[in-house]
């Protein structure tokens, strides 16, 4: 809702990589003790440094514009990363549940009066006004 209304439509940045994020598989494992054991592979850990870069690269496009080689860039050691963990969940034979996940990076980030009230009641010091990127998990037969 926050993003659909209509003072707020924003043009999106990185669309080749909402596209593949979109088009991607994902699997979840639903065992804690898998989830555990699954954290400490090393196939996991390049997820953080890619979504921390995309994090990056989005709160400052107002500052740097948009960059086509970084953005192709990101896409493609989301898809590595991405196509590498995907791999492991299916070699472990682990109980999974799969599901679609739907992203989006709007420019300028999104903004909802609502959570930002929320914050400031709650004393909240760090914080940022605006989020840089969404992410929604949609299960298979929703709509």
């Amino acid at each position: 809702m926050a993003m659909r209304r209509p003072a707020r439509m924003r043009e999106m940045a990185l669309p080749g990589l909402a596209q593949n994020i979109g088009a991607s598989a994902f699997a979840f494992p639903q065992n804690l003790a898998d989830i555990f054991k699954l954290a400490s592979d090393k196939a996991f850990a390049a997820y953080p440094p890619v979504m921390r870069d995309i994090f990056k690269h989005l709160t400052k496009l107002a500052e740097r514009g948009l960059k086509p080689n970084v953005e192709q860039n990101l896409t493609g050691r989301f898809s590595r990363t991405h196509a590498a963990a995907q791999m492991v969940l299916k070699k472990m034979h682990v109980e999974l549940k799969h599901a679609q996940v739907l992203s989006m990076f709007p420019m300028g980030g999104l903004q909802d009066n609502t959570v930002n009230r929320l914050l400031l009641m709650s004393s909240s010091e760090h914080h940022l006004p605006n989020v840089p990127m969404t992410f929604f998990i949609k299960p298979p037969g929703a709509s």
